[in-house]
């Protein structure tokens, strides 16, 4: 009698696959994961814009003499910070050319009270000088409600200088009246506008003249802060 073959095992169940994500999902999620990183970066910069804009006019409101003073230091290539003492009120320069020191408070640094003689006997005030001091190809704008820190020097064969003024007037004002003012010559611009902030700085040239304006204000009444720089040949 033939025996009769065990059965076959019995093959087991294929494992149920597990529910999960179409590709084209996962890919969307990480998309968006970027875009949540980018709003984020987006954020943060606008933030900290505006953050150093109002920190910069309430320096200018809380001492302007000492924020003149600095850029004026920082915008005259013959001198340079040695060191600042903010509770005196003063600072201490160097003037490279002669190699010169010399302590002077903020107030006389901005004010124009400071006269340095280089080697080769040439004087030159820094600070505030008299506006006749500043170009007359130099745009002047009309509606200024405080003139801070003007310096000018004639040195290397180059002119140049800076005017720190308030207006009442928006930045776009400030920028459309020198815009009509200066109607020759090649522009570059850029501006930001953060809620109540805006910043816009915009420089124009012509045939070796060069003017870079800065106008920074925040709106809501405050006065917008103004530095215009200049340079050209010395004529």
């Amino acid at each position: 009698m033939e025996e009769t073959p065990p059965p076959a095992p019995a093959m087991p169940p294929e494992p149920t696959p597990k529910k999960g994500l179409h590709p084209v999902a996962w890919v969307g999620i990480g998309c968006g994961g970027l875009l949540i990183v980018a709003i984020i970066g987006i954020a943060l910069a606008v933030g900290f814009f505006k953050r150093k804009v109002n920190e910069f006019q309430a320096e200018m409101a809380a001492d302007p003499h000492r924020t003149a003073a600095e850029m004026i230091v920082k915008l005259n290539p013959d001198l340079e910070m040695v060191s600042d003492d903010e509770t005196a009120g003063e600072m201490t320069i160097r003037v490279k050319s002669s190699g010169e020191e010399m302590t002077v408070s903020y107030a006389d640094l901005a004010d124009g009270k400071i006269t340095v003689t280089d080697d080769d006997g040439t004087t030159t005030q820094i600070g505030k000088v008299d506006l006749s001091e500043v170009p007359a190809w130099v745009p002047r704008y009309p509606k200024v409600i405080e003139t801070g820190a003007v310096y000018h020097q004639d040195q290397g064969g180059r002119s140049q200088g800076m005017m720190m003024f308030t207006t009442a007037d928006t930045p776009e004002q400030v920028v459309a009246f020198y815009d009509s003012a200066i109607a020759s010559g090649s522009t570059s611009s850029s501006s930001v506008n953060l809620g109540s902030t805006t910043r816009v700085t915009r420089t124009y040239e012509d045939a070796g003249r060069k003017i870079t304006l800065t106008a920074a204000g925040s709106g809501g009444g405050d006065p917008t802060q103004v530095t215009l720089n200049y340079e050209s040949p010395t004529p």
